[in-house]
């Protein structure tokens, strides 16, 4: 049985061919998915991913730490209303990504320290 821990295939770069992406690893034998969030502008799609087949995909709802800018408190307060009204696989994806750019190092830490604490709050890994 083959389970992909981190995929993206919700983003809009598989938009021309994520059902031959899709094909194309269950034939390969993987069984199931997990999804980590970006952000609140990728909900959607991952959603849409999720209830066109629930038995392969799973999601994780967090903040990626190269989408936590100006706005990274209305995007966390996002994650809790996602927590409090449905059910997540994992919080994801989180941490520090220092690889594009650094201004929001600071925040980048708050937010993941936040998303530990939510993990442990609504017993989810991370």
């Amino acid at each position: 049985m083959y389970i992909d821990s981190h995929t993206h295939l919700y983003s809009n770069q598989f938009d021309d061919d994520r059902a031959d992406v899709v094909q194309a690893a269950k034939n390969a034998g993987v069984e199931q998915v997990f999804m980590p969030a970006i952000d609140s502008t990728h909900f959607k799609a991952m959603e849409a991913m999720e209830l066109a087949d629930q038995s392969w995909v799973k999601l994780m709802i967090g903040l990626h730490p190269c989408s936590v800018n100006a706005d990274w408190k209305n995007e966390l307060a996002f994650v809790e209303s996602q927590l409090s009204n449905r059910n997540f696989a994992a919080i994801g994806e989180i941490g520090v990504d220092l690889h594009w750019d650094n201004t929001f190092l600071t925040q980048q830490i708050e937010v993941m320290k936040a998303q530990c604490d939510l993990a442990l709050a609504y017993q989810l890994p991370v």
